[in-house]
């Protein structure tokens, strides 16, 4: 399993893979196009598999999302270290939200090197579920720019303002919205309605006219109902 690069913190890493279901003690089986690299497979977990994809961390923060159409999917994130993060991880530095096809995982700080990102097919169809790998992370460039966003919900849609961002020497070129359901956006000012109930967290990424990017995630979470 060949590791990949993440850059800056725009949607630069995606990975497809098709988790299949089998029988129990059967052998898992998977497809995958993540850019021409080989997506690489464990044994499987009840009625699914899991599948695993390095890359490597060198920013400020780590934000990963997987996106899937039905069944039951889980991701757990393996540090340098061996840390396991996934959605029970109770610290500081780790947030996240779940819903029915999707999950996101955000680090704060996250250690330095080869990072593993694992999609667990609890329980999917017969035929596989094809599942979205987003990886992201903010700069280490201590003179970026600075994202700031506003956020206000009203029933399920969001509208988000990243207007208060700032260059450092350069104006602001470029924002990426992570809505934590799977869903983007590259408008200064966007609205986005949630299709289904749960608990989301907005991130911002921009980038200056130098190439440089900062990244934020939103302080509080979105409850929809």
């Amino acid at each position: 399993m060949s590791p990949f690069s993440v850059r800056g913190s725009a949607l630069v890493a995606v990975v497809l893979a098709t988790l299949t279901a089998t029988g129990a003690g059967g052998c898992a089986s998977g497809s995958g196009d993540g850019g021409g690299r080989s997506v690489a497979r464990d044994e499987p977990t009840g009625q699914g598999e899991s599948m695993e994809r390095a890359f490597r961390v060198h920013g400020t923060t780590l934000d990963v999302t997987a996106r899937w159409g039905e069944g039951a999917v889980r991701l757990v994130l393996t540090a340098p270290s061996g840390r396991r993060i996934d959605r029970d991880t109770d610290t500081g530095d780790v947030t996240g939200e779940v819903g029915p096809t999707f999950e996101s995982l955000h680090v704060r700080a996250p250690e330095p090197g080869t990072w593993t990102a694992a999609l667990h097919g609890d329980r999917v169809t017969p035929d596989g579920e094809q599942a979205r790998i987003v990886v992201r992370q903010g700069a280490s460039v201590a003179d970026g720019p600075t994202a700031r966003l506003t956020q206000e919900l009203t029933g399920r849609t969001v509208v988000v303002d990243g207007s208060r961002s700032s260059g450092s020497g350069g104006e602001i070129a470029r924002y990426v919205w992570e809505f934590g359901d799977g869903a983007t956006s590259e408008r200064e000012r966007v609205s986005h309605t949630y299709r289904r109930p749960g608990t989301y967290r907005v991130s911002l990424a921009v980038q200056d006219e130098r190439g440089r990017w900062g990244v934020v995630t939103a302080p509080s979470v979105l409850e929809v109902r």
